[in-house]
């Protein structure tokens, strides 16, 4: 058995478009019977795993075009728009009628002066080729680059439901049946959502490590428990809590803007509208390498004095 049969995100990674889940798919079925007819595409989620890349590799297996695939976190000086991707834009494709594709993933991790180069040859040779960019920072890529593509926001698409079904066939598959039931499921899926691969990760780290692992699933519950202190303003207890069971801060900042939204009516709007500040507040500065937990402990006073109000 190979190493990529082993690594569930591979091993179960999409092959078709039909397969991949969320409905960004439906953006690019229509264009699998139009292959010279096809745009350059963008596909950005702040949240990594939602399926860019898995939708992106789909599409080409089912275009069967010629491709040329790149990491541009590691891809990501000008060199590499000059003396790759322009040489393999200027050859004719081996396949008739058939655009050749370049895909370009994590393309937020290309220079400037990289993306530069980039938006000339996709407008010089988009009768020829065509491009797929994915990123996790919109921001990250410049305007001329942004209005040369069609847009698909990942982390729109997915439906709980149908990443249910995609978990419980990969359980089925590794004889799982009798460790993970339905409600450990819906608990994985609230756990990580919208991230996809975190959750299949996790069920591979079952089938390895099995009750070790299983224990982390009890978190959805904790971070049910950490709503509730909240909103009796129970900061210490809350804090002990997150400490004594190495709770993710970034998770259960995830899971009270769900909890916002889902008592929205019971809060008030004003209360809602403070929390989702707060709370996305907390997000920007994750993502700015801050220190999490300090961050987030000190945003828990803040939704206490502005968020129950």
């Amino acid at each position: 058995m190979s190493l990529k049969d082993q690594i569930f995100i591979e091993k179960y990674r999409p092959k078709t478009i039909s397969d991949v889940l969320g409905s960004g798919k439906l953006h690019l079925e229509p264009y699998l019977k139009s292959n010279s007819l096809l745009p350059h595409f963008l596909f950005y989620s702040k949240i990594p795993g939602t399926g860019k890349t898995s939708l992106a590799k789909a599409f080409i297996n089912d275009l069967e075009c010629d491709s040329l695939i790149l990491n541009s976190s590691d891809d990501r000086k000008i060199e590499v728009v000059r003396e790759k991707v322009k040489i393999f834009a200027t050859t004719l494709s081996s396949k008739q009628n058939k655009k050749k594709c370049v895909f370009l993933d994590e393309a937020d991790g290309l220079t400037k002066q990289a993306q530069d180069a980039l938006r000339n040859v996709m407008e010089t040779y988009s009768s020829n080729c065509f491009f797929i960019l994915t990123c996790n920072y919109l921001n990250k890529i410049i305007d001329p680059l942004q209005s040369r593509c069609m847009k698909i926001n990942f982390a729109d698409k997915l439906d709980k439901k149908e990443i249910k079904e995609f978990l419980k066939s990969i359980v089925k598959e590794e004889c799982l049946d009798e460790v993970l039931n339905d409600e450990d499921l819906l608990k994985i899926i609230n756990m990580y959502f919208p991230n996809i691969r975190n959750m299949v990760v996790f069920l591979q780290r079952v089938k390895f490590n099995g009750n070790l692992v299983l224990e982390e699933i009890k978190h959805g519950d904790m971070f049910s428990k950490c709503w509730g202190l909240l909103k009796s303003k129970k900061v210490g207890q809350l804090r002990s809590l997150i400490k004594e069971n190495n709770l993710d801060v970034e998770l259960i900042n995830k899971f009270l803007l769900d909890q916002t939204i889902i008592e929205a009516k019971e809060l008030g709007k004003n209360s809602v509208v403070n929390l989702i500040r707060i709370i996305a507040n907390n997000e920007r500065d994750f993502a700015m390498g801050v220190d999490k937990e300090l961050i987030f402990i000190c945003s828990l006073f803040e939704m206490i004095t502005k968020g129950f109000c």
